[in-house]
């Protein structure tokens, strides 16, 4: 069973890897919409009603047996794992999963269990309006709304007002967001050094590292949005197994025993500090840069081990990497011209492109979607990450400028319609 938001991207991905490992798949989705992407039927749960959504599924399986559960993204992950907890499925403990989503909470376990965690303080919505805890930050440093993900609303500042500006900002984006997300912010001292991501699975308490993403773009701020990875990464061996034994201690910290692993690190002359761990896949299309580099497809992979089925991975010797095509700037896209030209770049797999004319462009750190991805395999990773630089340098996106219109109210007309 998938557990899904009707408008995740991954759903079909990861129903067409069971048609390939032959496993017949069933999505709950809180909408009849997300429940046959592929004309299959599903079950409809109330995302907002954890209770009777398992009891719904907990029907379901009681006329058809569930094997395995997956959550497909962030939102439906504590969903699925309480599903599976009922049904006596391997899976992560619901309290789990909030511990590693909540970004304050991770920290003060990471740090209890004596890995390198960066110095923080949350700042309630309430003493947003005062200013005595300014004294209490150390500069530069990181503002993190607890209740945002893929780098919305993280802000670098170096001084007392632009931490008080960051404030302002992402309140002012939370305020614009679900009224029932988490209004807090988390402060946390910045930490220099060379970031990496990591993707791997657990197995019944077991980490197995799949790949260690290099980010050779500095992610010093103001804002942090993603550009390149590339693996693997050229670095020492040991570094690598440090790495990778420094994200198991965080799973074990945090109570994570199964499924998908995507972390986040940053290593300096202290050591590897772990910037999260979270219990899903990579997000966006960057999961096809596993298939080019391993031969598998992530989602193959993330099904089996739930099946409680090894997979076998490996390297054909080849290196892959992907960007994350960066914003252009805010306006509204009036064309792209240079397509053709950046997938004919050497060692280009493919150009893909998620926007189309009229769409609104929002940079970070208020955006949290990049206008498409370009994909690169060579045989090391400095061809590829010149491939990845010099395709992108044919992309040309034309913007126009866009300017908000405030149409006023007019009482009795616009009431009416």
């Amino acid at each position: 069973m998938l557990v899904a938001h009707p408008a995740s991207y991954r759903t079909a991905s990861f129903i067409r890897a069971g048609e390939r490992l032959g496993v017949r798949t069933v999505v709950a989705s809180n909408s009849r919409l997300g429940l046959s992407p592929t004309g299959r039927p599903g079950v409809e749960i109330d995302f907002s009603d954890p209770q009777t959504a398992v009891e719904r599924v907990r029907q379901f399986h009681a006329r058809d047996p569930i094997s395995a559960v997956l959550g497909v993204e962030d939102g439906s992950l504590e969903i699925a794992a309480s599903v599976a907890q009922v049904l006596s499925l391997k899976s992560n403990e619901p309290q789990a999963i909030q511990d590693a989503r909540l970004k304050h909470q991770c920290r003060n376990i990471l740090a209890t269990a004596g890995l390198l965690s960066p110095t923080y303080r949350v700042l309630e919505p309430e003493e947003m309006i005062s200013s005595e805890w300014v004294g209490e930050c150390e500069f530069p440093c990181v503002v993190k709304p607890v209740s945002l993900s893929g780098s919305r609303g993280v802000i670098r500042a170096d001084n007392v007002n632009e931490l008080s500006a960051a404030i302002v900002r992402v309140k002012r984006m939370l305020e614009r967001e679900n009224p029932n997300l988490d209004r807090c912010i988390l402060i946390e001292k910045f930490i220099d050094g060379h970031e990496y991501a990591i993707e791997g699975v657990l197995h019944s308490g077991k980490f197995q590292c799949l790949a260690i993403f290099d980010k050779p773009d500095p992610l010093d701020g103001p804002y942090f949005e993603e550009t390149i990875y590339l693996t693997p990464p050229d670095i020492r061996n040991d570094l690598k197994a440090d790495i990778v034994k420094t994200i198991a201690i965080a799973c074990r910290a945090i109570g994570l025993t199964h499924g998908p692993i995507h972390a986040e690190c940053r290593v300096n002359s202290k050591g590897v500090w772990v910037l999260e761990v979270a219990p899903r896949t990579i997000g966006g299309q960057c999961g096809r840069l596993l298939e080019l580099a391993l031969g598998l497809s992530l989602e193959e992979v993330i099904m089996s081990n739930a099946l409680g089925h090894s997979a076998y991975v490996q390297n054909d010797g080849q290196s892959a990497g992907v960007m994350m095509i960066p914003v252009p700037g805010p306006g509204v896209l009036r064309r792209l011209e240079g397509l053709a030209r950046a997938r004919a770049v050497d060692r280009i797999e493919s150009v893909l492109i998620d926007v189309h004319p009229g769409h609104l462009f929002v940079p970070w750190p208020e955006g949290s979607s990049y206008p498409g991805f370009i994909f690169a395999k060579a045989p090391d990773t400095a061809q590829v990450e010149r491939a990845l630089r010099q395709a992108h340098a044919q992309l040309k996106f034309v913007l126009a400028p866009h300017f908000p219109i405030a149409v006023p109210v007019m009482r009795g007309v616009n009431e009416s319609l």
